[in-house]
């Protein structure tokens, strides 16, 4: 049996793998036609300024390892302010995570009803999630780099089949021009769609529990830059397929493959990659709500995540139930009433965890 620690190891292969098997996967379903309605060609920029956003807090993040010898977030926050401070914040990530759950599961719920159903079923079908979700959370970090090594493949293979289906019916005419007089529509669309962005504040909760080696900055960065440039050639894909009208096709995925000339005329080969990178999609929304029970776990000073788990996993799926398809609706609020909260703890804590001085001596902790 593993011991504590252990459990909350992680390798750095697997944060890369992370980033790469689980981030495009949220961001290719319904994040391209919402960019495109905003700013249409030019939605690939707005996502461009999103990820160096979070290609920077990655550089923040990997500062902190070595500024203070690879302690936990909380362990840091605790040694400089106190252990009531540490548990401010990590209450606030809490809360944080569990707001970023949010869209991608009802978005999700409405994606596989849409595309595996030809009439909506009862909202109990989608109870599985939840379950899975609270077996999950009730492990240590081990588990999320056992579902990346996984789900790299599957994800890779889902997207590879994508691009192949969709490609004979890709105009890239349609992104043009390319440079033009800088408008603020770009930002607007990054500000109103910010909700799908700052995954790698990730990274900082898994500070502590991985060990070092040569060129990780190299190996973390290049990860999430490799994820980041597949997710915006998907959205040049996107656009070059359906241009002007890209607002109005809602879950890109499905549109791109089952709009393929090939398609339309044989069988639907398309399947195997949706459900290729459905399933990779799963253990992608149950990430923040994972990391969400261990937040409140170390907030509460729990022993055990049992009790957040309960709690976290019922409250969502309870809010599921009810807001079944009213994605649109929470997906209006939250761009208009809580972006602020997702920039504040996505990318200015990070920022402000810079001005941190370096302690003399840290000790360095597993916990998570």
């Amino acid at each position: 049996m593993m011991s504590p620690n252990e459990q909350n190891k992680l390798k750095l292969r697997q944060i890369c793998f992370i980033f790469l098997a689980f981030m495009p996967v949220t961001k290719i379903s319904l994040l391209p036609s919402v960019l495109s309605g905003f700013c249409e060609e030019r939605l690939w920029v707005a996502a461009l300024l999103g990820f160096l956003l979070d290609i920077g807090v990655l550089f923040i993040a990997l500062h902190l390892y070595k500024k203070h010898d690879n302690c936990t977030l909380f362990y840091l926050l605790e040694n400089k302010f106190s252990k009531g401070a540490a548990k401010a914040v990590y209450f606030g990530y809490g809360v944080y995570f569990i707001l970023k759950a949010i869209v991608p599961i009802l978005e999700q719920q409405d994606y596989v009803h849409n595309t595996l159903y030809e009439i909506s079923p009862s909202a109990a079908v989608f109870v599985p999630l939840f379950i899975v979700s609270f077996y999950q959370s009730l492990k240590g970090l081990k588990i999320l780099g056992r579902c990346a090594d996984a789900c790299i493949w599957l994800t890779g293979l889902g997207l590879f089949l994508v691009f192949f289906l969709a490609f004979n019916i890709v105009d890239f005419t349609n992104i043009f021009p390319i440079v033009q007089k800088p408008t603020y529509k770009p930002v607007n669309a990054l500000f109103r769609s910010i909700i799908w962005f700052s995954d790698s504040v990730y990274f900082l909760l898994f500070l502590g529990h991985f060990e070092g080696e040569k060129k990780q900055t190299l190996k973390v960065v290049g990860s999430y830059g490799l994820a980041s440039f597949i997710v915006i050639f998907f959205m040049v894909v996107f656009y070059s397929a359906f241009g002007s009208i890209a607002k109005t096709r809602f879950f890109a995925t499905t549109e791109l493959t089952i709009y393929s000339l090939a398609i339309a005329n044989s069988a639907r080969f398309d399947y195997i990659a949706i459900i290729l990178l459905m399933f990779s999609q799963v253990f992608a929304i149950i990430l923040p709500v994972y990391l969400a029970t261990k937040c409140f776990e170390r907030a509460f000073g729990l022993k055990k995540a049992l009790i957040p788990a309960i709690i976290i996993n019922l409250l969502l799926a309870v809010f599921t139930v009810v807001f079944t398809e009213k994605l649109f609706t929470v997906l209006s609020f939250m761009s208009n009433y809580l972006s602020y909260v997702f920039i504040f703890f996505g990318y200015v804590i990070p920022f402000a965890l810079l001005f941190i001085p370096k302690e003399k001596k840290l000790e360095n902790t597993s916990k998570a």
